[in-house]
């Protein structure tokens, strides 16, 4: 191992570590990441099963179901902890539902998660109360989304 880039991850962070290591690859400052502002948005974005299912029907809807099966139990966990008023636990899994969502650009779940995480990491459960219906409602339009294997931009 030649390199480390602790999180947070950034395009700064991981460029200045590409750019330190030793080697040929240590003149590198051609290296050009593009930031997230700089990428192109979707809502959902299913690239992720088509790599991982070979473009192959079946193989996706399964992907898929275990997605939905996995954000199923870690949904019913957040809530769980949001009405508990467990701050610790609320962020944990809204941390969890974040990196899930981030994976397929699932936005609006995203969004939500980002915004309990960040009021549970605050101290405040007031704000993960008031959004959670929200929160549950993108989850169940993101289900349905992946149930049908729409994408949405």
């Amino acid at each position: 191992m030649d390199g480390f880039a602790a999180k947070p991850l950034s395009p700064e962070n991981i460029k200045a570590t590409i750019q330190n290591l030793s080697g040929p690859l240590r003149a590198g400052s051609s290296i050009q990441i593009r930031t997230a502002e700089d990428a192109p948005r979707k809502a959902l974005d299913l690239s992720i099963f088509r790599y991982m299912s070979d473009q192959k029907p079946e193989k996706m809807r399964q992907l898929a179901a275990d997605f939905i099966t996995a954000l199923d139990k870690d949904a019913v966990l957040l809530a769980e902890a949001v009405r508990a008023g467990n701050i610790e636990l609320t962020r944990r899994q809204a941390h969890r539902i974040l990196s899930q969502a981030a994976l397929i650009s699932a936005t609006q779940v995203a969004a939500v998660a980002t915004t309990i995480q960040e009021a549970a990491r605050n101290g405040d459960i007031d704000t993960p109360r008031s959004v959670l219906a929200s929160f549950e409602a993108e989850v169940a339009s993101l289900k349905e989304n992946l149930r049908s294997g729409r994408e949405t931009s």
